[in-house]
């Protein structure tokens, strides 16, 4: 029993330190400043600016927000990073795991509020911050989708952190004083179908899949959560994974089939994909490009996580993904280096697990090994805070420009 407790409780952290000690103060920068972006394109895009256009900002780790128009997707709200001695403690006091809602406020508080927010899984560095982000001003009801896990977590704040309507402490006639953060929560629709959440506009899939292994062929803070906690999450074994989703995003103009469709893929940490979600990914490969009466009609955004990609067996990701999906523009994501609390840092350093230039030069031969992949146009790779502006003209390739935030 003690054993088991170790393995649990400790190893994680132990692997952490091992981990952190040997690369951290020799961590490579990421090869791109601030608002600067790194693009390998196949083709020079054609520029058409009145167009349409999806724009891409990355907060950092696989922190996004996706909006065409007035409709957008926030996903894994998490912007407070933390050193490596908060994120390897075990002792419960102090809080190891609070937000920091300053920051908080000068990441998002600068976007509109979203149409809705989805949890990849429910680590610490993709969710953490959900709670203090629905306290900025007129984000109190937006829904959030994750796992029952994602829920069970967000429950543990209702009790110490109640919820006042739009962040105030109003009495109103009418009104509540307070009510649960954890009633924000829906279940990701994993049935196979695009689900509405703005009528045609935004609709989305979502897919079960495995966390990649973070070292040894260990995940860590693995498992769920079956009941609500009863306090908010004060260390990382706190946020259990939970159920590990692949996201579709579908992003529609109105004017039926000459309106403007954005298609995003967003693969997080699931990097794991077995038989049977190979031929649910084929199915929604298939419905992009049978079902959406538009010309040229792939996915045409994907955004990869880069660390943890050695770890896994065969080392077939992402090419297997890729195979499958074909998109026209491949995004990497979360390679910044999260255990670093200083975000003032520029360039912002990798994270230790990232070997990213074994990533990125393998990603390019996976590419060219893939027989008739005719659909990519590039791969990107942005600097943190770095905005993406996607216009796509009814042929040719997607005009791909951006802006520091």
């Amino acid at each position: 029993m003690r054993s088991a407790r170790f393995l649990t409780n400790c190893l994680p952290c132990f692997l952490i330190a091992l981990l952190i000690s040997g690369c951290y103060s020799a961590l490579d920068p990421i090869p791109v400043r601030k608002g600067n972006l790194i693009t390998i394109q196949k083709s020079e895009p054609l520029s058409n600016p009145n167009e349409p256009t999806l724009t891409i900002h990355w907060f950092g780790t696989s922190s996004y927000e996706l909006r065409l128009d007035n409709i957008s997707v926030l996903t894994d709200p998490f912007v407070t990073y933390k050193d490596p001695d908060k994120v390897i403690s075990i002792s419960r006091v102090p809080n190891k795991m609070t937000s920091d809602y300053r920051e908080v406020l000068n990441r998002y508080g600068n976007i509109d509020p979203p149409t809705a927010i989805f949890i990849g899984h429910s680590h610490y560095d993709h969710m953490m911050d959900t709670v203090a982000a629905l306290k900025l001003p007129n984000w109190r009801d937006i829904p959030v989708y994750g796992s029952p896990t994602s829920k069970h977590i967000l429950a543990g704040y209702d009790k110490d952190e109640p919820r006042v309507p739009n962040g105030l402490c109003q009495e109103s006639k009418g009104i509540p004083k307070v009510d649960k953060w954890s009633e924000n929560w829906c279940h990701s629709n994993t049935q196979g179908k695009w689900k509405k959440i703005q009528g045609d506009s935004l609709t989305y899939q979502s897919f079960k899949a495995t966390h990649a292994p973070h070292l040894f062929g260990i995940t860590f803070w693995d498992g769920e959560h079956t009941e609500d906690l009863k306090e908010p999450p004060r260390i990382t074994k706190d946020f259990l994974t939970g159920e590990t989703y692949i996201h579709f995003f579908k992003f529609e103009e109105p004017g039926g089939v000459d309106g403007a469709i954005f298609t995003v893929g967003l693969v997080g940490a699931a990097t794991e994909v077995d038989g049977t979600l190979y031929g649910k990914l084929k199915n929604i490969a298939d419905d992009i490009q049978n079902n959406i009466k538009k010309k040229n009609k792939k996915l045409d955004v994907l955004i990869l996580c880069v660390p943890g990609w050695d770890n896994i067996d065969g080392h077939e990701y992402p090419k297997n993904l890729i195979d499958i999906l074909r998109p026209r523009i491949i995004l990497l994501t979360h390679y910044d280096n999260f255990f670093d609390a200083n975000r003032n840092v520029d360039p912002v350093r990798l994270v230790p697990s990232a070997k990213f230039n074994e990533f990125l030069n393998k990603l390019q031969k996976d590419i060219d090994g893939i027989p008739g992949y005719d659909e990519f146009e590039s791969i990107l790779i942005p600097g943190v805070g770095t905005t993406l502006y996607l216009n796509k003209p009814p042929s040719g390739v997607i005009n791909v420009s951006r802006l520091s935030r």
